[in-house]
């Protein structure tokens, strides 16, 4: 099987198993293909659209409601408060 996104799951999981792809509508058919020809059964199939923390997360790497605050800035020339603009 071609790979077709991230895979996330395993034994531990009850055998459910979660594949995030960026099409996931066009992509479905041929996965579903792809599991017959190994020969497992699917009792149950989903596909949703991300929700907003799920787009948070991937462009911050941390999801929307972490309380930890951003990483400040680091100091340089341009934005040291103790000088001043000549």
């Amino acid at each position: 099987m071609r790979p077709y996104g991230t895979l996330t799951g395993g034994p531990d999981d009850g055998h459910r198993l979660q594949l995030t792809v960026d099409d996931g509508p066009h992509v479905l058919v041929e996965v579903l293909r792809a599991l017959d020809a190994a020969g497992l059964a699917t009792s149950r199939l989903a596909v949703r659209e991300p929700s907003l923390n799920d787009v948070f997360l991937s462009l911050t790497g941390r999801p929307a409601d972490d309380t930890t605050p951003a990483a400040e800035p680091a100091a340089g020339p341009d934005t040291d408060p103790t000088r001043s603009a000549a």
